[in-house]
C-alpha cells in the first residue's frame, strides 16, 4: 500500500474533473465555491467542450484558465492533481467498463483518488 505524501496545509487541493455533462458541471461549480478546493484540469469527450475554457462551459462570468481536454493521460500527468472528480455516468457499471477505453477511460501511472 502506498501512503499519499503530506500536502501542505496552505496548499489548495488540487483536482481534475473528468466528465463535464450535467453532473459533472454542477459538481464543477460545487468546487469552485468552496475555498482550498482548486481545479487544475478538466476531460471530457464531446467535441463541442474540447479546447473551451471551463469558465466559458460553465456559463461563469470569467475565464478559469482551465481548458477541456478530451486526453486524459495528458491532462493527468500534467496537472499535479490531488484528486479526480470522476463524473462520466450516472451507472457503475458503465464507468467500470470505460476504464480500458481509449476514447472515454485512461489508466493513469499517477496515484490519484479518484
Amino acid at each position: 500500500m502506498r501512503i499519499a505524501e503530506e500536502r501542505p496545509r496552505n496548499r489548495n487541493i488540487r483536482a481534475v474533473l473528468y466528465g463535464i455533462g450535467a453532473m459533472g458541471s454542477l459538481i464543477a461549480k460545487e468546487v469552485i465555491r468552496r475555498e482550498g478546493l482548486e481545479i487544475v484540469g478538466a476531460i471530457d469527450v464531446a467535441k463541442d467542450k474540447i479546447g473551451r475554457d471551463l469558465g466559458d462551459l460553465l456559463g461563469l462570468d470569467e475565464s478559469l484558465g482551465v481548458a477541456v481536454s478530451d486526453d486524459a493521460d495528458s491532462v493527468l500527468s500534467a496537472a499535479d492533481a490531488d484528486v479526480v472528480v470522476h463524473a462520466t455516468s450516472s451507472f457503475l457499471k458503465d464507468v467500470y467498463l470505460s476504464a480500458d477505453r481509449k476514447d472515454h477511460g485512461t489508466r493513469s501511472k499517477r496515484y490519484l483518488n479518484v
